[in-house]
C-alpha cells in the first residue's frame, strides 16, 4: 500500500473514530484509543516510517503526548473525566492524520471544508428555526461557526468554470446561514475573533490594501466607541458581571498555577479546583441567599478558565502547557509564512486559525468539548498545506 493511500484512508477512519469518541466517550472513546493505536503501530512496522513531514512539529507534538500521559500519571481521572481525556487524545490523533492527508492529496482540502460547512449548517439551521440548540452555551456555538465562516471561500477553489460557479454558490449558502446564526449566539468573542480573521486575511493578501484598511479602521474606532459607551452607559448588569467575571476567573486560575505550577490540577479537574479561590466572594453581601449568589456568577460555576492557554497551564502545569502553547503558536507561524507567500488558500487558512487563537483568548469552546475536533482538524489543515512543495 502506497503512503498516499494509506494517508486518506486512516484519514477517513480516524475521524469516523473522532466523532463516535466525543459523542460517547465511555465506549467509543476507548475503542478510538485502541484503534487510534493499533494504526500507529501498522504504520511503523508495515509502511516502515511515520508520515509526518515537519521534525521540530513531530518532536513537539510526542512532547505534547507525553505530557499529557505523564499528566494523567499525577492526576489519574475519575470516570466522570475520562470524557476530557478522550477529546485531547482524539484530537491529536486527528490532527495528525489531518495534516499527512493534506500534505499528500490537497484537493482533500475542498472536502474538508464542505463537510466542515454541512455541520455547521446544521448547527445554524437549529439556531435560527429555534429548536435545541438555542439553549447551547452561546461561546460554544459562536466559536465553532467563525472559522468555518472563514473557511467558506476555500470551497470556491477549482480550475472548471461549472465547478467554481457550483460550490460559489454552496459557500454562499452555507456562509449567509453561517452569518445570521453567528450574530444570533450574540457572542462577542467569536464576532470580534472573526472580524480579526478578516482583518489578517486581508493583510496576507495586500499589504497596501492592509495598510489603508488598518488606518480606516482607526478612524472608525473613535466613533464606534462613543457608540459603545452610550450603550453600556450605565453598564448593564449582564455586562458588568461578563466584565468581571472574566477577570475573577482568570485571577482564580493564577492562585490554581500557584499552588500547583508543575504537575497542574489534572485535566477535568478545574471546576472543583476553582472553588478554592472564589474571589467573587469579596461582592458578595454577608446576608445573601442562594439566589442571590448565583446572581453574582461566583467562580464555582465555572468550568474552564475562559483562556485556553490559561487552561493548559493550570490544568497540567508550566512545563506541559507550555508545551502546547509552543505547538499552537509552532504551527501558527507556519500559517503565517506560507500565507505570506500569496496563496490564497493558504491565507484563508490561515485567517480560519488566527480566528481560533483570537477567540481562544476569551474563552475554550474548542477545548475539552464535542466541537474541539474543529481546533485540531483546522490546525492539521494549516500544517499540511503549509508544508507543500509546490503553490498554485
Amino acid at each position: 500500500m502506497k503512503v498516499k493511500t494509506w494517508a486518506v484512508y486512516e484519514l477517513g477512519i480516524v475521524l469516523i473514530l473522532s466523532g463516535l469518541a466525543v459523542n460517547s466517550p465511555v465506549i467509543w472513546g476507548l475503542i478510538a484509543l485502541l484503534s487510534y493505536l493499533m494504526l500507529g503501530i501498522l504504520r511503523f512496522y508495515y509502511l516502515k516510517k511515520i508520515i509526518f513531514q515537519t521534525r521540530i512539529l513531530a518532536t513537539i507534538i510526542l512532547l505534547a503526548s507525553f505530557g499529557l500521559l505523564l499528566s494523567l500519571a499525577w492526576h489519574f481521572p475519575s470516570h466522570s473525566q475520562l470524557h476530557f481525556v478522550i477529546y485531547i487524545l482524539a484530537g491529536l490523533n486527528s490532527y495528525c492524520v489531518v495534516a499527512n492527508a493534506v500534505y499528500f492529496y490537497p484537493s482533500l482540502l475542498r472536502w474538508l471544508i464542505l463537510a466542515l460547512g454541512l455541520t455547521a449548517l446544521a448547527i445554524a439551521l437549529d439556531i435560527l428555526l429555534g429548536y435545541g440548540m438555542v439553549e447551547a452555551n452561546p461561546n460554544i456555538l459562536g466559536g465553532y461557526l467563525a472559522p468555518i465562516l472563514i473557511l467558506m471561500p476555500v470551497l470556491m477553489q477549482s480550475k472548471r468554470i461549472w465547478q467554481r460557479i457550483v460550490f460559489m454558490t454552496i459557500s454562499l449558502v452555507l456562509a449567509y446561514f453561517i452569518l445570521l446564526s453567528l450574530r444570533r449566539t450574540s457572542s462577542q468573542a467569536a464576532l470580534i475573533a472573526a472580524i480579526l480573521g478578516v482583518y489578517f486575511f486581508v493583510v496576507f493578501r495586500s499589504i497596501h490594501i492592509s495598510l489603508w484598511l488598518t488606518s480606516l479602521l482607526i478612524l472608525l474606532l473613535l466613533p464606534v466607541g462613543f457608540v459603545i459607551r452610550d450603550q453600556l452607559s450605565p453598564v448593564s448588569f449582564e455586562t458588568e458581571r461578563a466584565i468581571e467575571g472574566r477577570l475573577g476567573i482568570w485571577i482564580g486560575s493564577l492562585y490554581l498555577v500557584e499552588d500547583s505550577p508543575i504537575t497542574g490540577v489534572g485535566v477535568g479537574n478545574y471546576a472543583t479546583a476553582i472553588k478554592k479561590h472564589p474571589i467573587y466572594a469579596r461582592y458578595i453581601p454577608s446576608a445573601a441567599t442562594p439566589e442571590i449568589m448565583e446572581d453574582y456568577y461566583l467562580l464555582t460555576k465555572t468550568d474552564h478558565a475562559h483562556n485556553l492557554y490559561l487552561h493548559w497551564i493550570v490544568e497540567m502545569g508550566i512545563p506541559i502547557g507550555l508545551i502546547y502553547i509552543l505547538l499552537a503558536f509552532t504551527v501558527l507561524h507556519l500559517a503565517v509564512k506560507t500565507a505570506l507567500n500569496k496563496d490564497w488558500v493558504a491565507a484563508v487558512i490561515c485567517a480560519a486559525y488566527i480566528t481560533i487563537l483570537a477567540n481562544a483568548l476569551f474563552d475554550m469552546p474548542l477545548w475539552a468539548s464535542r466541537p474541539a475536533l474543529l481546533f485540531w482538524i483546522v490546525m492539521g489543515m494549516v500544517t499540511g498545506y503549509s508544508q507543500q512543495p509546490h503553490r498554485e
